[in-house]
């Protein structure tokens, strides 16, 4: 927005503004003079090229002498700046550089307008020079003041300058109006008002703040007021409103900006360089409503393996002051959900008092220790520690809360055991091995087990997929069936192998089965005999009986009569024990002898016992003798004995029954 407000406004805009500077003299003694310089901005005034800047100078006489002689001058250290063109004027006197206080009681003030044209020539690479102003008692020079004289071709300042905008309490988000406005100063030197050409440029450079116009000339994307030169003797209002969006400490502030034109053609790189506006007439008062808040981050998951015992996990929690001021916040934490014998570090119950900012932290170092003995963590186990942190702010208007979370990795161990590794059984028997299977990890586990050996043992399992409980135990069985055609002493080899469910945790476990002898002995009448015979007094007759061996291995059978006879007898030569292999057969022989004394007429019944290695009992079908009485008269005994005919027993049989026959037909004949 333009104004048609000339340089008149800012001319008298200065004599509103105070700066005080106290001087005591350089000689010593009971004299003293002060001197305060009033410009437009503190002990500055601004002036193009052509233009003047105007002071008010107070040249108070604060000692106990009068001064009746005296005067003040000006001086610069740069002598392209003539004293030539400052002007003074006190009271009714003027002067060119210096002017006459002709007197100065004790306690009086002389207020003297001091104007300072920057003269065509005069060196303004600097842009701001020093001018001195010196007070003579009209012998001695006394300490003076110091005026700043800045040259530009505009300024800018808050619109109420001299006075101050309305100060403003901000919370965050709040958005209040202002207005700055910049005047262009430039004369020619007729001192008639001159065009600007050079690029003006006006930005916030306070952090936390934003700016916000619809002006044409402002970019809200660059935060930017660029004008492209003013018209001459133009004033320009610039309408915007601040937003606060940060986060500025709590308190008063000071909200300044920055302006400044020039220095498009490269600067100090051999352009003219920019001009940068002095700080003090863009700053905006504001206070900044207190602000709470804060953060808690560190926390999160942890997993534990206690393969190596107990293990200790760590989190490095931070507690941030979010707020805009110092601030003190209460720690509760909650432990319930951590198991007893779970060990968690002693934890501070406050931060102590946060600043704000980059260093408005604490670091709380926070660690547990889980027993070697903890199960692993499954679905709404006890296994499992859980624990938080409210950080509360001191006002209690804001918190935060972080989670922890502790989880035991499940160990996976198995080990097998079996009652008996080495187990008897005969032919067709079962044998059963009972395994003990412990699940020596830390969680549930089932295991796969399987068995190898010999198929046609039929080796089977009573369960092939068993869960177990964390440090348990259960039993299973492994039934093998001896087969029928194994001998004695025959083995066979079983391994049994349990796989946990990781695929990785395995044992197994070796037994075998040894045959153990069967005792299985039949002894039957030979071959044509029926177990019945008749033997006469005086002669001898063989018997024979066939012992099988129906076990699975070599047996030493021990033979005996049984109500044998006394006349009967195992035939000599015999072995006894009688070695019999499996399957085999032996022939034995019995020799029946009665005497002439021995009694005719009875049946003698009678068998043969066999007893096994082992002393099994085995006994024959029954043997019946029949004694003949031998004739007396003319009798011719003949003994014969009953032989096979090519091993025939029926022929053996056939000549002891012809013999007994012929021994009648003798005694008859007598």
């Amino acid at each position: 927005m333009k104004s048609n407000r000339r340089n008149i406004s800012f001319a008298v805009m200065f004599l509103m503004v105070v700066s005080a500077f106290a001087f005591t003299p350089s000689a010593s003694g009971e004299a003293s003079i002060s001197i305060s310089v009033e410009g437009f901005l503190d002990d500055r005034s601004f002036a193009s090229v052509n233009g003047t800047a105007t002071y008010l100078v107070n040249v108070n006489n604060d000692g106990s002498e009068d001064f009746t002689d005296a005067s003040l001058r000006v001086s610069f250290d740069d002598s392209s700046w003539k004293s030539d063109n400052v002007t003074m004027e006190y009271s009714t006197l003027n002067g060119t550089g210096l002017i006459a206080i002709s007197t100065l009681n004790q306690g009086e003030t002389a207020s003297i307008y001091v104007n300072v044209t920057v003269g065509y020539g005069a060196n303004v690479a600097e842009q701001t020079i020093s001018m001195d102003l010196i007070f003579n008692d009209g012998t001695d020079d006394y300490e003076g003041a110091e005026a700043l004289i800045t040259v530009t071709d505009w300024v800018a300042y808050e619109s109420n300058f001299p006075a101050s905008a309305a100060v403003q309490t901000y919370n965050n988000g709040d958005q209040h109006d202002y207005s700055i406005t910049i005047d262009n100063i430039k004369v020619d030197n007729s001192s008639a008002a001159q065009d600007i050409d050079d690029k003006i440029r006006l930005s916030l450079t306070t952090s936390g703040w934003s700016v916000r116009s619809y002006d044409a000339n402002w970019t809200n994307a660059s935060g930017e007021l660029v004008l492209e030169g003013m018209s001459a003797g133009e004033s320009y209002d610039f309408s915007f409103s601040i937003n606060l969006t940060g986060n500025p400490l709590a308190g008063d502030d000071d909200l300044s900006f920055f302006a400044t034109s020039g220095g498009d053609g490269g600067g100090m790189m051999g352009g003219e360089p920019p001009y940068i506006q002095p700080n003090g007439l863009l700053g905006i008062p504001v206070i900044v409503a207190e602000r709470y808040g804060v953060s808690v981050s560190g926390a999160g998951s942890r997993n534990v393996d206690l393969s190596d015992g107990d293990s200790t996990v760590t989190w490095s929690v931070k507690v941030t002051n979010l707020g805009n001021t110092q601030d003190t916040f209460a720690l509760a934490w909650d432990q319930a959900g951590v198991p007893s014998g779970w060990d968690v570090t002693a934890l501070p119950t406050t931060t102590g008092l946060l600043n704000t900012g980059s260093e408005g932290y604490k670091i709380i170092d926070v660690a547990l220790t889980v027993p070697s003995d903890a199960l692993a963590t499954v679905f709404n186990s006890t296994s499992q520690a859980m624990f938080s942190l409210i950080a509360t702010s001191s006002d209690g208007s804001t918190s935060s809360s972080q989670s922890f979370t502790v989880t035991v990795d499940q160990i996976y161990g198995v080990s097998l055991d079996v009652n008996n590794v080495t187990k008897q059984g005969v032919p067709s028997e079962d044998v059963d091995f009972i395994f003990s299977l412990s699940n020596t990890g830390n969680g549930e586990d089932t295991f796969s087990i399987n068995v190898t050996g010999a198929s046609f043992w039929a080796p089977t399992l009573s369960e092939t997929n068993i869960t177990v409980a964390a440090v348990s135990t259960k039993t299973f069985t492994l039934t093998a069936t001896v087969p029928v055609n194994r001998n004695v002493g025959d083995d066979q080899e079983f391994v049994v192998a349990a796989l946990s469910s990781d695929g990785t945790a395995t044992v197994n476990s070796t037994v075998k089965i040894i045959t153990s002898q069967v005792y299985n002995i039949k002894i039957e009448y030979y071959t044509g005999f029926n177990g019945t015979a008749t033997v006469s007094q005086a002669t001898n007759l063989d018997i024979r009986l066939n012992i099988t061996n129906n076990g699975n291995g070599v047996d030493d059978l021990t033979l005996s009569l049984k109500d044998a006879p006394s006349w009967s007898v195992l035939k000599s030569g015999v072995d006894s024990p009688i070695r019999i292999i499996p399957g085999g057969t032996e022939t034995v022989v019995i020799t029946l002898s009665p005497t002439i004394e021995d009694l005719s007429g009875v049946d003698y019944i009678f068998q043969v016992d066999a007893e096994s290695s082992n002393g099994d009992q085995w006994s024959s079908p029954q043997l019946s003798i029949t004694m003949e009485v031998k004739e007396t008269a003319g009798e011719e005994v003949v003994v014969e004995e009953l032989k096979d005919d090519e091993d025939s027993p029926g022929f053996s049989i056939l000549i002891s029954l012809l013999s007994l026959t012929l021994i009648v037909l003798s005694r008859r004949k007598d």
